[in-house]
């Protein structure tokens, strides 16, 4: 993929791996930006005729009501990142700034004004945690086309991205989907038991885990598994 069409998976890979399993998602951005050709938010260039003004990286946190811890530990996590790439130099010379808006994460409204506020901002790439209503990113990113990373579990904006990845080129998820919930959750509890980690008190996955694997919200397709799970696992469903 070119420069005029976006950041390549690569690229994400390869500015993920620089930046180590802490700096995942700003790492990630790192190497984007460097395979992206991003309008400069100054004209300062250094003596090689190369701009030297920050990168500047928007996040659209929920940093204040129901969810305001969670936006808290993402503003927080994602500044360590930002702080040890800065510390070693930057990308390609060029330091990171960042600027955070506070989202209503659960409503399209909230995620559409505080998208558009980092573009109004000319952010060079968008690192966010996670918006429940995320439909209105698929219009707004792309029209826009900095680099995205989030951390929604939707399986559905997966898809969307499958179906079109030259429109949604510039979409990275960080994290799992809703999904394997139920199919890693039996797999995890396995792990801890033959780890000796954890010794539970009975053999009997109980109303509260069941749920986990039942629970309405979830897809169809994990329940299959947590069943399949409960006739040969260690620890047996109630």
């Amino acid at each position: 993929m070119s420069d005029e069409t976006g950041v390549s998976r690569r690229q994400f890979l390869v500015g993920a791996g620089a930046a180590g399993a802490g700096g995942l998602v700003v790492g990630g951005v790192a190497g984007g930006l460097i395979g992206r050709n991003t309008a400069p938010t100054s004209t300062t260039t250094g003596s090689s005729g190369g701009t030297t003004a920050p990168y500047l990286i928007g996040s659209p946190y929920p940093t204040t009501g129901p969810y305001a811890a969670d936006g808290v530990e993402m503003t927080n996590g994602t500044q360590l990142a930002i702080d040890e790439i800065n510390a070693s130099g930057g990308i390609a010379g060029r330091q990171i700034k960042r600027i955070v808006v506070d989202t209503v994460v659960n409503s399209p409204e909230g995620v559409t004004a505080a998208f558009n506020k980092l573009i109004d901002q000319k952010v060079d790439a968008i690192v966010g945690g996670y918006v429940q209503v995320d439909a209105p990113t698929y219009n707004i990113v792309p029209a826009y086309g900095c680099p995205y990373l989030h951390g929604n579990t939707l399986q559905e904006g997966v898809d969307k991205v499958v179906a079109d990845p030259q429109k949604y080129h510039m979409f990275f998820n960080v994290d799992s989907t809703e999904v394997w919930y139920g199919k890693g959750f039996p797999k995890f509890i396995d792990a801890l038991v033959a780890s000796g980690k954890w010794k539970p008190a009975a053999k009997t996955l109980t109303a509260s885990r069941a749920t986990l694997c039942t629970a309405r919200r979830l897809p169809r397709p994990p329940r299959k598994p947590c069943r399949a799970w409960a006739g040969r696992s260690a620890v047996s469903r109630k």
